[in-house]
């Protein structure tokens, strides 16, 4: 009897003990949901972190629609944190995922998560950005991409074949294992011709100032008798194109700068 008993025992699960399955991470998704509307701050951290934990166990890819559910867990989670940012970012990060994804399905239109998630879809999310490491296969919230978004969060996983060796909740401003690094960002063409007409627009201005220091120097001395008699016209000639000099950089720094301004 003893022997049966201990393998029973044996055969049973342990319990509390979790398995990293979609099964699981739909229980742990409800009941972290379940606490945030009943106020149990403890229950709800708990429930979040095994979350956490069993996405980074998970051995198939996460479907898109999961995924959704796991962001709006990120979602409650900055909204007690009063980060409003990482809230609409996760918020973001869920209608990417899964259309269907609609957290007013949760409770009563009145409560406060629901103005986020109105608010959240009058913003524009960011553009992805490649990833670093082309040769790694990564999942994003349940599909294979080539990049991501580096401010909001996602759930990355990388594949070997079909199984996942790696994978993580990444919530910025976390760090991001290096097959998930993104690539540097390419510089904006709107940024790109701000610098270059900005530039441009220094320069000018700067050679404007050095020959009207030039300028002034030159009339200080023709008008002061510092120049000799023989020298005057020579000096006049000087002072002349020095101030013809000035007056076309300056005319150049106005053209520059009113570029400047009209295509900022």
């Amino acid at each position: 009897m003893l022997s049966v008993a201990l393998a029973l025992v044996l055969a049973t699960p342990l319990a509390g003990a979790s398995t990293c399955d979609e099964a699981a991470l739909y229980a742990q998704v409800n009941e972290a949901r379940a606490a945030f509307f009943e106020l149990d701050e403890p229950r709800f951290v708990a429930a979040r972190t095994a979350v956490e934990d069993t996405v980074a166990c998970m051995e198939a890819p996460i479907s898109p629609a999961l995924a959704a559910e796991v962001h709006g867990v990120v979602a409650l989670d900055a909204f007690l944190a009063q980060n409003e940012d990482l809230t609409l970012d996760a918020f973001h990060a869920a209608r990417a995922a899964s259309s269907d994804f609609d957290p007013r399905t949760w409770t009563s239109d009145t409560h406060s998560i629901h103005f986020e998630w109105r608010f959240s879809g009058r913003l524009e999310p960011d553009a992805p950005v490649a990833f670093a490491d082309r040769d790694a296969v990564v999942v994003v919230d349940g599909r294979i991409a080539d990049g991501r978004i580096p401010t909001q969060p996602a759930i990355l996983q990388k594949l070997s074949g079909d199984e996942v060796v790696e994978g993580l909740l990444w919530v910025p401003p976390g760090t991001v294992p290096t097959w998930a690094e993104a690539a540097a960002r390419r510089m904006e063409p709107a940024v790109r011709r701000r610098i270059i007409w900005g530039s441009a627009t220094a320069l000018s201005a700067i050679g404007t100032g050095v020959l009207l220091g030039f300028a002034s120097n030159a009339h200080e001395q023709y008008v002061s008798g510092g120049v000799d008699y023989a020298d005057l016209g020579e000096a006049e000639g000087r002072l002349q194109a020095l101030n013809i000099g000035a007056i076309a950089a300056a005319s150049t720094t106005l053209g520059l700068g009113t570029v400047l301004v009209v295509r900022w």
